[in-house]
């Protein structure tokens, strides 16, 4: 069987809609005695979600996690943006005299730094937003801004068609014997190690539960994205549900997947009432409105896997 397997690099990836002015549009004050001033590695990468319209930005909803050589994982709030949403202030409540060390992104109230071990939750359930809910750990610049690097990889889905009734996906991974977990308290276990990736390791999950919540609300094509430890996956599925629903519209499943720090994972675009593939037209890389009409259905019968005609493009390629 001829297989095609995804890798795009975030770098490639077009960002949610958001707060992308150099302004902060009339937020309220927040308080905090202390700014934080947050990048993402090498500009252009993924930050707190993936939009349509390929506008790089940090939105209103977001916060990270802060340490310092005494205060533990203090929250820091969106502030502002500006460079159109590549650079965010964070303010948070913090002791004057101390330096703020380490910092992660999203802010969770359990986590816990260790010596060099940081240790954080990858949720079994997540409720669509726009969000790619990808962490990602802050590194202090000597200017004492803060360029955060990604921790996992990232898998997109792209549905068109999700009827009024739906209320869920399942992602799960399979195998013969000992499938990765994808979900659970995960460790980085030293915060100082170049390219630094999560590990499950405890109340570990096979599997994700994504609510489409308002994501039925809306017609034609929709994008939403999971954060996935690295590692290497025989089989990676993903089911729609009705709500109550045993029987899923659709399992789409691709096999023999790796996934690297800070590359997403394309599952084939998808028919959310039928399960039918699209394909992408050539050096297609994102999908938009504009692109809509460059896509063409593809009729699959019988029992044909699922992890065909997946496009491949890597950094640079058009």
């Amino acid at each position: 069987m001829k297989k095609y397997m995804v890798y795009a690099v975030l770098s490639a990836l077009a960002i949610l809609t958001g707060c992308s002015n150099e302004e902060d549009f009339g937020l309220p004050q927040l308080d905090g005695n202390r700014l934080l001033t947050a990048t993402i590695e090498h500009d252009n990468l993924s930050r707190t979600a993936v939009s349509e319209e390929g506008q790089v930005t940090w939105i209103e909803t977001d916060a990270i996690g802060v340490f310092g050589t005494s205060s533990r994982n203090v929250k820091f709030a969106y502030q502002s943006a500006t460079d159109n949403g590549g650079t965010a202030t964070f303010r948070g409540d913090f002791p004057e005299a101390e330096s703020m060390e380490q910092a992660y992104y999203p802010y969770q109230e359990n986590v816990t730094l260790s010596g060099n071990s940081l240790t954080l939750s990858l949720p079994s359930e997540y409720t669509y937003t726009g969000n790619s809910n990808a962490p990602m750990l802050g590194v202090k610049n000597d200017d004492g801004t803060f360029t955060f690097k990604h921790l996992t990889g990232l898998l997109r889905i792209t549905i068109n068609n999700v009827p009024e009734e739906a209320e869920r996906f399942v992602i799960t991974s399979s195998a013969t014997t000992d499938a990765p977990d994808i979900a659970g308290q995960a460790t980085l276990t030293d915060i100082n190690a170049k390219d630094a990736t999560l590990s499950v390791t405890t109340n570990g999950s096979k599997s994700i539960t994504y609510k489409l919540g308002t994501l039925t609300e809306e017609t034609g094509f929709r994008t939403f994205f999971v954060p996935l430890p690295v590692g290497e996956y025989p089989q990676l599925s993903v089911s729609l549900y009705a709500k109550d629903g045993a029987e899923p519209y659709f399992t789409k499943t691709i096999s023999d997947v790796t996934v690297s720090r800070a590359v997403m994972i394309d599952m084939p675009i998808l028919d959310a009432q039928t399960g039918a593939q699209y394909v992408l037209s050539e050096n297609t890389i994102q999908l938009s409105k504009e692109d809509e009409s460059y896509i063409e259905s593809v009729e699959r019968t019988g029992n044909e896997t699922s992890d065909e005609n997946i496009i491949t493009y890597q950094l640079g390629t058009p």
